[in-house]
């Protein structure tokens, strides 16, 4: 067993060098994009019809393998235990599979699309499209903050605890713990929107496929080195005693941290309804969509990123339960999102910086696909300002690159500032301080059920559309309802909650969010359906619309 930490030298060198391996990719690839005379700005933001099966699957498996997972899976098996990973689980395939069963008819309907955000403008009006690109939009920040958070966590927790942890202020992060979070945060940040601006969505593809095998890889690698790591009464757990108060958990049958089996159930009932409206949310898997060769490599595209999804989601989730068992005084009630890092530091210098680099690469996937993504919403927006229509969807019609380019600018103001001021500022409101009383740090898991909370007000009314029969003002209502149900839920129960459910909190006002939406469009929705109301029909997709030659910024 190792006596060693990862140096902040250390840690430094392996994030950066990892970033600087994505950046050097993207840079040849960017040289070919810009010097070649058939890519136009509509490649730049959909790389249409260009990606076939294998791409697919390691985009959709990249993308979703965020440095999320090694934080909230943990952390949902102690709480809710095997029922709850199965939940979780379950949460991160379901998307993958709708995007898989609806992309098809997306392209069908709208084969110059780009987001959810093109067909919902032309399905419903620019009122529920304004509402559900705000809400995407809030989506991707709280998205984009909680990657950014973890890096700094990940890297702190795997470094020495005398450099980054005051033990007198019970836990707290120094100065100069504060600064390597920091440098990490900026760091990630500028290098993913520096090659994601260079060349859009393409380059984001391609380093999917590295970032996909890296991370399925490595995942393997760290997790069985953890599963054998010497623990126990001499391990080095004993760390965490210089900076925290000790807990008393108390293990059950069920979750290692005491769950019911029907609060497991609860749990995993929860994660499944939110996490998939969440997911359905997320511009950057739409793109996916229309960057398919054709709906049947979607489909298995999609089939194969749900495969590749599974084992990764286990394996965290048994790492959690794991070392619960090993260190269950220390994980619970304060740290039980750490749990994977316990057990990684058993292990000796060498295999952390594997951690680091693992860490890296999933946050780099999920960060550059967030900021295409984010890109890519403000398309129709673009468009609208160059040609004055809405409805002028072909990519003919797109804006020069040098517009588009500005979609990236408006990505950094609006996402990327604030998740990095959010995700390294002390003190924040959305972050949670332990019942031991350490200091208070962000909770990943906290920002994504408050996403998840968003997200379930709009995405049913949305799906909808894609019967004829539903009218914007009914799905309209809808959204407002939900939205409305969710924060009244919110407000009225979270004060009343014991600790260790409060988390879920948001999640359960998402889903009674989610429930109001539906019966709402549905019951507004029926002076129109039995008047008969039918969907006229999107714009044909004409050879006359305007070319990209043709728009002017006049």
């Amino acid at each position: 067993m190792s006596a060693d930490y990862v140096s902040q030298g250390g840690a430094y060198g392996a994030v950066y060098g990892t970033l600087a391996v994505f950046l050097c990719i993207s840079l040849a690839i960017g040289y070919r994009f810009l010097r070649s005379a058939t890519q136009d700005a509509d490649q730049y933001l959909t790389a249409r019809n260009s990606q076939g099966i294998v791409s697919l699957s390691l985009s959709f498996f990249a993308s979703g393998a965020g440095a999320w997972v090694l934080f909230t899976v943990p952390e949902a098996s102690i709480i809710g235990g095997p029922v709850a990973l199965a939940g979780y689980t379950l949460s991160t395939l379901v998307p993958i599979a709708i995007f898989g069963w609806i992309g098809p008819i997306m392209r069908k309907h709208l084969p110059f699309g780009c987001t959810f955000s093109d067909y919902v403008q032309l399905r419903y009006g620019s009122l529920v499209n304004v509402y559900c690109t705000l809400v995407s939009l809030l989506y991707l920040c709280l998205y984009l903050t909680a990657e950014f958070s973890a890096i700094g966590d990940a890297v702190l927790a795997l470094c020495d605890p005398a450099d980054v942890y005051d033990a007198a202020a019970a836990g707290g992060v120094t100065d100069k713990g504060h600064r390597l979070k920091l440098g990490l945060v900026l760091g990630v940040s500028l290098c993913t929107l520096l090659y994601t601006a260079i060349a859009g969505l393409p380059v984001s593809l391609v380093t999917d496929k590295v970032q996909g095998v890296g991370i399925f890889l490595f995942t393997f690698l760290v997790c069985i080195a953890a599963f054998t790591a010497d623990s126990g009464a001499d391990g080095r757990s004993d760390r965490w005693e210089e900076v925290t108060t000790t807990g008393t958990g108390d293990p059950a049958a069920t979750g290692a941290g005491g769950s019911t089996y029907g609060n497991s159930f609860k749990m995993a009932f929860i994660l499944i309804s939110a996490v998939t409206c969440a997911n359905m949310m997320h511009s950057g898997f739409q793109q996916r969509v229309w960057a398919a060769e054709d709906q049947a490599k979607l489909r298995k595209g999609a089939i194969g990123g749900i495969l590749l999804t599974i084992p990764l989601m286990v394996l965290y989730g048994v790492v959690g339960m794991v070392s619960y068992r090993e260190y269950g005084p220390f994980l619970f009630p304060q740290f039980p999102s750490f749990a994977g890092f316990y057990a990684l530091n058993e292990l000796n210098v060498g295999w952390q910086v594997c951690a680091v680099i693992l860490t890296t690469m999933m946050v780099a996937s999920s960060a550059d696909t967030i900021q295409t993504g984010v890109a890519a919403i403000f398309k129709p927006f673009t468009t609208y300002v160059l040609v004055r229509d809405w409805k002028a969807l072909p990519s003919e019609a797109e804006a020069p690159r040098t517009i588009v380019a500005l979609n990236f600018v408006l990505a950094a103001v609006v996402v990327n500032v604030p998740a990095i001021v959010i995700s390294t500022h002390r003190g924040d409101a959305l972050r949670t301080r332990p019942r031991s009383g350490c200091d208070a740090h962000l909770s990943v898991l906290s920002l994504f059920v408050l996403a998840d909370l968003v997200c379930a007000t709009c995405v049913v009314p949305v799906l909808m559309g894609l019967n004829d029969r539903i009218h914007p003002s009914a799905a309209a209502a809808g959204c407002l309802a939900g939205a409305g149900t969710a924060l009244l839920i919110y407000g009225l129960a979270v004060d009343g909650e014991p600790d260790d459910f409060k988390t879920l909190i948001p999640d359960i006002a998402g889903v009674s969010g989610l429930y109001a939406d539906t019966l709402v469009t549905l019951a507004a929705n029926i002076p129109w359906f039995r008047s008969g109301y039918r969907f006229e029909g999107y714009p044909p997709v004409a050879a006359e619309s305007p070319r990209a030659g043709d728009v002017t910024t006049a």
